[in-house]
């Protein structure tokens, strides 16, 4: 009730409300509503509708938009929970270049996301790159954290049947498929999580595409932790 009440006051407005009653109404509807089961109720979060900015914000020169934005990432970063929970959720992510400040995190349009899928697995490898001639996967030293759009699987003698690109001359017929993870890499629309940045690849059959560093929830550090714990 007392939470309804508090969204309903943010929502609709109410008159001669101090700046302070305004932040402590923010405050109880930020501690009531900490879940938010699908990615669309992140942005039917009450605080949206009538955004204030109190004098000390605006001396520091935050806008309507940036606070805007802060909730978004607040609610998208609650919405995907941490290590295992991840698996089923939204991954999501806008390019890097995007201007927070400027822009808000609207679903469509130019500030739509740079991609958009089910999480279906996450696994440990490392950071294989194309050779600039000849065409191969070769081998990189980078430790990587690999965000699938598919679960992963190999077939066929070269390994590039299933999800799972693996070069010819590192398939090995007795490997089971979580060995396999260490040697090859997605051949689907995934995510690599190298240190603390996130760089989207759009892989597709025969056309591997380079990586784009993304601004994404799944940046953020204890997500990123309990990614590493996995």
């Amino acid at each position: 009730m007392k939470n309804t009440l508090a969204e309903n006051m943010l929502r609709f407005g109410v008159k001669n409300l101090q700046e302070s009653d305004i932040k402590k109404i923010e405050e109880v509807v930020l501690t009531e509503q900490t879940t938010f089961p699908t990615i669309e109720s992140v942005w039917q979060d009450p605080r949206l509708k009538n955004i204030q900015l109190n004098a000390s914000e605006m001396q520091q020169g935050i806008t309507r938009e940036s606070k805007y934005n802060d909730i978004i990432m607040e609610n998208l970063v609650n919405y995907l929970g941490e290590g295992p929970q991840l698996i089923g959720k939204d991954a999501i992510g806008w390019p890097s270049t995007f201007n927070v400040t400027n822009g808000n995190l609207e679903l469509s349009g130019t500030t739509g996301p740079l991609y958009r899928f089910k999480i279906q697995e996450i696994f440990k490898g490392k950071n294989h790159v194309i050779a600039r001639q000849g065409g191969e996967w070769l081998p990189g030293e980078q430790d990587c954290i690999f965000i699938t759009s598919n679960p992963m699987k190999v077939a066929g003698p070269y390994g590039n049947e299933g999800s799972l690109y693996v070069p010819s001359s590192d398939f090995k017929p007795n490997l089971t498929i979580e060995e396999y993870k260490t040697l090859g890499l997605p051949n689907v629309a995934h995510l690599r999580v190298i240190g603390n940045k996130v760089y989207y690849f759009k892989n597709v059959y025969g056309t591997p595409s380079g990586k784009l560093l993304s601004y994404t929830p799944l940046s953020n550090l204890n997500i990123l932790s309990s990614l590493r714990m996995i």
